[in-house]
């Protein structure tokens, strides 16, 4: 009987948790449509999008959590409260990007992952190749979105947009938005890298 009980505690805990990731995956990719309503021009409909949030490509969520981002940040972001933004990211690799175009390409995170651990393991073996002529073979030009960094008040949000390719271009705009109402406001740009 307990190992009867036991199972179905755990297909009641299992349902639970799909049940928040799916809630939590749709709260972001709402944020995300948000963003490109009010920015038309953000998404280029010729590149694929990065199925997913922050792959090896990109700097990792946790990148922003350092004394060097907040200290552009306002003092609704801190390092105080560093726990609150690493637990925000603890289901990073459940969530996908699922935007409501359909006119929309996209590329598997994974596949991009892939693609720079193997580069990264021929680079240590010395093997010979222009990154940039591989990347356009394997992947061709790619853009995607950080995950997006809500402060603990719920005040304020870190959001990141990024494209790579083909050959050497490359774009990263990182910018801080502030709720007004049921609105995002710009506030600032932390990062604007254009290649």
């Amino acid at each position: 009987m307990n190992i009867i009980k036991y199972f179905i505690f755990l297909i009641i805990t299992t349902v639970c948790y799909s049940q928040k990731i799916n809630e939590e995956n749709d709260k972001i990719n709402k944020i995300i449509e948000y963003f490109i309503s009010i920015e038309p021009n953000l998404i280029d409909n010729n590149i694929k999008i990065v199925d997913g949030f922050n792959p090896i490509i990109e700097a990792p969520a946790e990148f922003y959590i350092t004394e060097k981002i907040f200290s552009k940040l306002n003092s609704s972001f801190t390092l105080n409260d560093s726990t609150y933004y690493f637990d925000q990211f603890k289901n990073i690799e459940h969530f996908q990007l699922r935007l409501k175009n359909k006119k929309y390409k996209y590329i598997s995170k994974k596949d991009v992952n892939s693609f720079i651990e193997k580069v990264e393991t021929d680079y240590e073996k010395g093997v010979k190749f222009d990154y940039y002529e591989e990347f356009d073979k394997k992947l061709g030009a790619i853009q995607g979105f950080g995950f997006p960094i809500i402060s603990k008040d719920g005040n304020y949000l870190l959001f990141t947009y990024y494209s790579y390719g083909p050959k050497e271009k490359g774009k990263k705009i990182t910018k801080l938005f502030k709720k007004q109402e049921k609105d995002w406001i710009y506030n600032k740009t932390i990062i604007d890298f254009d290649k």
